[in-house]
């Protein structure tokens, strides 16, 4: 039996998806049952590793915060699960072979451009759990991502193969270390900063960085599929820019980590100047390739690159690839550059944004940050330019 479940689960990996975690909340599925009695599976025999996070959205400003929850899987609570797993359709014998254990099924249909599978949402009877073995050929093992606090900071390890350091009192992960070829631990990035340069009236130049913002843990969980850090971030950074706002959660996934991040612009910085602009970039170690819309480079040190629109590139070393991808989930009509500098030991690269013509309001983006293997760039990319749509079907 386990050969031969390890032998569909190598042939129905869903590899173009590796990346991709479908989010379904209870409300959309229109159920309020204990976790316990929720069960993942696809149509090869295979049940899948699920993660349930209760979440509360409140406010007029509909803020979204993460709680120990009550062990009940109801409203805004979410199901996560790798969509890597999934296969295809079940058949209508295998339906009435699994309503003796299941009192609901929902189909989840996820598809892309090129593509469809099916995975499914299982609603245990009472006193069933013990026999769930007779219905499936076996478990696939949950993603192994796990959180460790050292008080000052926190460490969250994926695999044996890499871990990431989060600072306790700042916002963006520290740095990140993998495995080389040795069997020992590197360092391989050195995490994200940011510079805000305003010179007011021709008179005065002001620079603000990442260390003027500190912030507040909120809260910390790991599970089986993923990693979720909520942080409330404050500062008085100038310009009339003032932080708090509301909580930055950064979810870790295997190989990847995705964080949304908002902007908040009180007016239009050209009231005040006529020089404005944020550098925004990540440090990575010991890079040897540059990959990004416009380019395709072997790095050594001397290059002087320069790119309108930048909004990802891929980062080759010797024992590790990398890519980053920058969102938009609300437009940002300003330009926008790509922001090189590389030497033989730090690459800095990331965007420099005008932000004298940014107007005033909430602007928010998302950061995608990978690291393989797993997967590859064609993966990432689909994560973010191709996401996966659904339609979930209630089947009884």
């Amino acid at each position: 039996m386990i050969c031969t479940f390890f032998t569909l689960v190598f042939f129905s990996m869903w590899e173009s998806r590796f990346f991709d975690y479908p989010v379904i909340s209870a409300g959309e599925l229109g159920i309020s049952v204990p976790a316990d009695k929720i069960v993942v599976f696809s149509s090869d025999g295979s049940i899948l590793p699920h993660q349930i996070d209760e979440l509360k959205i409140e406010g007029k400003d509909k803020l979204k915060s993460y709680t120990r929850g009550d062990g009940i899987f109801d409203g805004y609570d979410e199901l996560v699960f790798p969509a890597r797993y999934c296969s295809g359709k079940l058949e209508s014998k295998r339906i009435n072979e699994l309503k003796g254990i299941f009192s609901s099924i929902f189909e989840i249909e996820l598809y892309d451009s090129e593509d469809k599978k099916f995975c499914y949402i299982g609603i245990l009877r009472d006193s069933t759990g013990e026999k769930i073995g007779k219905y499936f050929e076996g478990k696939i093992p949950g993603e192994n991502i796990k959180v460790f606090d050292k008080g000052n900071y926190l460490v969250v390890a994926q695999e044996d193969i890499r871990y990431a350091v989060f600072d306790n009192s700042k916002p963006v992960v520290r740095s990140i270390s993998a495995k080389d070829q040795s069997g020992n631990f590197v360092e391989v990035f050195l995490g994200l900063e940011a510079r805000i340069s305003v010179e007011l009236f021709n008179l005065i130049k002001i620079e603000k960085t990442h260390e003027d913002i500190s912030a507040k843990t909120i809260f910390v969980k790991s599970g089986s599929v993923r990693a979720i850090r909520s942080i409330r971030p404050y500062a008085d950074i100038g310009f009339g820019i003032k932080i708090p706002g509301a909580n930055i959660t950064s979810y870790i996934y295997k190989g990847f980590m995705y964080v949304e991040n908002a902007v908040p612009i009180p007016f239009n910085l050209s009231y005040i100047s006529r020089q404005a602009y944020a550098d925004i970039y990540l440090k990575f170690l010991k890079a040897k390739k540059f990959i990004s819309r416009e380019h395709n480079v072997e790095l050594d040190g001397t290059e002087k690159l320069q790119e309108d629109g930048h909004m990802w590139g891929y980062i080759e070393a010797d024992i590790y690839k990398a890519a980053y991808f920058i969102k938009e989930l609300t437009p940002i009509p300003i330009s926008r550059y790509l922001y090189f500098r590389n030497s033989s030991e730090v690459l800095k690269v990331g965007i420099t944004l005008d932000i004298l013509k940014l107007p005033r309001g909430e602007h928010r983006f998302a950061l995608y940050g990978f690291f393989m293997p797993p997967g590859d760039i064609e993966k990432a990319k689909k994560v973010v330019n191709d996401p996966l749509a659904r339609n979930i079907i209630k089947i009884f």
